[in-house]
């Protein structure tokens, strides 16, 4: 069975029932937080959040990346949302890295199948060896930098 670094994503968007609202603060136009509800609800939030001469609540797009927005106030004085360049660089840095951290990991958990002395077969050994040119081969499999849809090869 293959495996891919967005198992986690993938159990995360599961979860996602509720929309997103972000908490926008007027002055900057800055996210402030993000909440899950079913809708914007301002009035539960004490403090400035709950201010809503000091920040507005919106309703992130369900096929926005949160993790990679920033508020925007339009012309018409309504507030939306686009890609933070800077924000989605840093986020695929991350995968990347994680990925990597990763492809690490399953190389040195079968180290110990190229050594002279491993209790394995020849026809086991090149199995192996094969398994780990293929992970070190991962990075460049990365179809338009969609580190989230790596494709692990299977451990022999």
């Amino acid at each position: 069975m293959d495996r891919t670094v967005s198992e986690a994503s993938t159990a995360k968007q599961d979860q996602q029932s509720m929309p997103h609202i972000a908490i926008i603060e007027k002055a900057t136009s800055t996210i402030a937080n993000v909440y899950e509800d079913t809708m914007p609800n301002q009035g539960k939030f004490g403090g400035p959040w709950g201010w809503p001469e000091v920040t507005i609540h919106v309703a992130i797009p369900e096929d926005m990346d949160r993790d990679v927005i920033a508020a925007k106030l339009g012309e018409d004085g309504v507030f939306g949302f686009e890609v933070d360049a800077t924000k989605l660089a840093q986020k695929q840095e991350r995968l990347w890295a994680a990925m990597r951290a990763e492809r690490n990991r399953l190389l040195a958990d079968c180290d110990w199948t190229q050594t002279l002395d491993a209790p394995l077969s020849d026809e086991a050994k090149t199995a192996w060896r094969e398994y780990r040119v293929a992970l070190r081969d991962v990075p460049a499999s990365v179809v338009d930098a969609d580190v989230g849809a790596v494709v692990w090869p299977v451990m022999p």
